[in-house]
Formats: structure tokens, C-alpha cells, sequence
């Protein structure tokens, strides 16, 4: 997972391993045998068998066969090209999901019939936006990621605030005996530009953190949100709420309240 945030992956790897997982990372296969079984031999000389071979290689867009062409509309090599509204170069035309250039997810296509909809059948025009797309890799535990990693969130931004809270201070984690993963908010300011989350149900707990990388709340929202317990999504407002504690207990803060407690 080379795009996800390290710490992240790290966690993951670990829970591999533990589970009997043999992992080979930025290794080259040499070649490939079969017969009773399979044999994988690695450019270093060493041996991987096993009953089956899966290989992933990945999707890419199938736009031969169907005259687009003909059509007036062009393809690159990523997949079918679209402008804002997801419009090909033929006007009348409009191309959603795994066959255009862009993110390959379920939930991004889905994204792309809504706004096509809107766009083809109704006046007021809405713009694709994978600003706030969410991510979730379905490990155990899962690692689920929206907007920025702290990697890309430090590139863009020339100041970023990076918070982090672990599971193992949360009491639904702790009640459970899974304690594993972080949550870490990327922010610039009080804006949200990014959240990853690796943990029990991280994919269930990142929707609210969409909705704040979105635009529509921010660290300060997220911090005054009152959260059921004991829920795992209480790691969120403890994370948010960590700058503001940081602020109200610096030393002219505690020299203020010292102050105020003397009044009369």
C-alpha cells in the first residue's frame, strides 16, 4: 500500500505478520512454476510455494470495440478523458466509473451517476469533487484514509498540524480487547484536509471525517460533537480537541486563570 500513510501500513503489516502472513515487499519474481503446486522464485534466489497463485494486476479501462472513435471521443491512456462535469469530448456524451480517467472505486462511480444525473437532466451544473473520497482497505485491522496522508498533507501545505489519538485510550476499544491503531488528523488551521484512520471498523468510523474534509464541519465541529459512549468514534473528538487543549493549558493560560481565581 505504497500511497497510504506509513504508520498506517505499518500497523497492518504487523497484524500479518502476527496472523503467520510471509510478506516479500519491493521484491522481483525471477519465474514461475507449476505442477503439484506453485513455485515462485524471487530474483534473490529465494523460494515461495503454495497451492494457488494470485496475481493482481490491477484494472484498465476496456474502451476498444464500442466506436467511440467515430463518436468524436477521445481516450488517453488512463481511460476515457472528461471535463468538469464529466462530459467527454463529445458533448451529448458522458462517461462514469472505471472507464474514464480517474480514482477506480465503487463508491466514486456511484459519486459520478449522481452527478451525471444532475448534470444531463437538470440546469444547475455540480462538478466532479474526489477531493473528499474515501478510501478503505479492508484489512484486519482496516486502514481507511480521506483527503491528504500527513506525507501529502506536509508537501501541500506549508504548515500542517498533525494530531493523533490511539485506540488504546478509547474504553469501547479497551472493553473489546482491541486496542489496535490510531486515529491522525491532518490540519491546516482549523480546516481539515485529511484523516486517516487504522483500527476495528475504521471504514464505518471515517464518514464523518469525510464530511469534515468536505468542508462542511470543522476541527472545532468535530471537537464539539457530543459522541455516544462508549463508541469507537469517540477517538475522533479526542483527537480534535487536542489543539484547543493545548492552547488553554500554556503557561500564560494558567497564569490568567490564577489571575481570574483571585478576583472576588
Amino acid at each position: 500500500m505504497p500511497s497510504q500513510d506509513a504508520e498506517a501500513v505499518a500497523v497492518v503489516r504487523d497484524q500479518l505478520r502476527r496472523d503467520g502472513v510471509e510478506i516479500h515487499e519491493g521484491v522481483s519474481i525471477a519465474s514461475v512454476a507449476a505442477g503439484a503446486g506453485t513455485v515462485v522464485t524471487l530474483a534473490d534466489g529465494t523460494t515461495v510455494s503454495g497451492s494457488h497463485l494470485l496475481v493482481a494486476a490491477g484494472r484498465k479501462a476496456r474502451t476498444g470495440g464500442f466506436g467511440l472513435d467515430a463518436a468524436g471521443v477521445t481516450v488517453a491512456k488512463d481511460g476515457i478523458v472528461t471535463d468538469r462535469w464529466l462530459r467527454t469530448s463529445n458533448s451529448r456524451i458522458y462517461a462514469i466509473g472505471d472507464c474514464r480517467a480517474g480514482p477506480r472505486l465503487t463508491h466514486a462511480a456511484n459519486q459520478d451517476a449522481r452527478t451525471v444525473i444532475q448534470n444531463a437532466l437538470f440546469p444547475f451544473r455540480k462538478a466532479k469533487n474526489y477531493s473528499a473520497l474515501p478510501a478503505v482497505t479492508y484489512t484486519d485491522p482496516e486502514l481507511a484514509q480521506v483527503g491528504l496522508t500527513e506525507a501529502a498533507a506536509r508537501a501541500k501545505h506549508a504548515r500542517v498540524e498533525i494530531i493523533r489519538h490511539d485506540f488504546d485510550h478509547i474504553d469501547r476499544s479497551i472493553a473489546e480487547h482491541d486496542n489496535r491503531g490510531f486515529i491522525k488528523i491532518m490540519a491546516v488551521g482549523n480546516r481539515v484536509v485529511g484523516v486517516t484512520i487504522v483500527g476495528a471498523h475504521a471504514g464505518e468510523l471515517l464518514a464523518l471525517c469525510s464530511f469534515a474534509v468536505s468542508g462542511k464541519l470543522s476541527l472545532s465541529d468535530l471537537a464539539n460533537q457530543t459522541y455516544a459512549y462508549p463508541t469507537l468514534a469517540e477517538i475522533i473528538r479526542f483527537a480534535a480537541e487536542k489543539p484547543g487543549q493545548a492552547k488553554l493549558f500554556t503557561p500564560l493560560m494558567r497564569r490568567v486563570t490564577r489571575l481570574f481565581q483571585k478576583l472576588p
